[in-house]
């Protein structure tokens, strides 16, 4: 009897032992998977790829567009040192007359980098602003060995606004424009002490907050359940020095927001779900807020899908906070 009992808890502990060994695996794969930087920070084109984002220069194509537009363009090369050290780089659009120092910080989504928000500048370049657009930490050009996902992010952009100021002085007039990971980071940028240039931000297709984003892709991806694989991630993300997840809130940010908002989304959106830009509104403060809805339109593909449309938005807010 103590033989067979002494057998059954030695099986229970090998059989524990190896759940332990396979959930720390699975969180393992999905930190470096999801947050991990691949390639080195002069790797070029991107850090990764991803069937079921547009990363390729052909998804963000459109008639309207001059698909040649970044090479016509005189640019210069930009960057700055964020807290922790790393070198972010990017690229300066500066117009030859610009009284009112009107100028957009582009924000890339996750997995790309800023020659993929062609269109977008393309957008403001034709409304007379200064472009800046940088590679995020762990992307492209720009160093950082864990993708911020907004939240590392989020003060890399008070560094890059500074460097907008210095650049075009203290009546300059800043908008925050992001996509995807970018539009989080705008929504997380926007929860800190802003200086008083920036005088409203779009977020497109931003999620509510990492763990919620983790969550849906879990099962959206590899139909996986929340839990216990989240908590492996999150516990093997803090061993290599990483952000908790929980903090990491879209939501929680917008909140104390003081600048004002606009939500866009497309409504056909799976990579993040349509539903987080209203959860987003709804927390934002009654007085700064604006959304809108994309219908038929994909992750991140708003723009490209109705360019008329979401210009005519974008403008009618653009206008309410720096005058054309």
């Amino acid at each position: 009897m103590k033989k067979n009992s002494r057998q059954i808890c030695k099986m229970g502990l090998l059989a524990a032992t190896a759940g332990c060994a396979t959930l720390a695996a699975v969180g393992e794969g999905l930190f470096r998977f999801a947050l991990k930087r691949r390639l080195s920070p002069i790797a070029g084109p991107g850090t990764f790829t991803m069937k079921f984002i547009p990363l390729s220069l052909k998804d963000f194509q459109h008639p309207y567009f001059d698909k040649d537009w970044w090479e016509k363009q005189d640019s210069r090369p930009i960057s700055v040192i964020a807290n922790d050290g790393a070198m972010l780089n990017g690229v300066w659009f500066h117009q030859t007359h610009n009284p009112s120092g009107k100028a957009v910080l582009l924000l890339h989504g996750y997995g790309g980098r800023g020659r993929h928000m062609q269109n977008y500048a393309q957008v403001y370049w034709e409304r007379g602003y200064d472009l800046f657009i940088p590679d995020a930490r762990a992307h492209g050009k720009s160093e950082g060995a864990i993708i911020g996902m907004g939240w590392l992010d989020r003060l890399d952009e008070l560094v890059w606004l500074q460097e907008i100021i210095h650049r075009l002085g203290e009546t300059a007039q800043i908008v925050l424009h992001g996509i995807s990971m970018g539009g989080a980071t705008v929504c997380m940028t926007c929860g800190e002490c802003l200086p008083r240039q920036v005088k409203c931000a779009v977020s497109d297709c931003a999620y509510t907050s990492v763990e919620d984003e983790f969550d849906h892709l879990l099962h959206f991806m590899f139909h996986l359940p929340r839990e216990p694989v989240l908590s492996a991630a999150q516990l093997v993300a803090r061993l290599h020095g990483c952000y908790d997840f929980r903090d990491a809130s879209a939501l929680k940010q917008v909140a104390k927001s003081k600048t004002p908002l606009l939500f866009m989304h497309g409504e056909a959106d799976t990579f993040v779900p349509f539903s987080m830009m209203k959860r987003l509104y709804d927390a934002s403060p009654a007085s700064l807020r604006a959304m809108h809805a994309f219908p038929g339109a994909g992750h991140g593909q708003s723009l490209t899908y109705s360019p008329e449309d979401y210009m005519k938005v974008l403008d009618e807010f653009l206008n309410r906070f720096i005058p054309a």
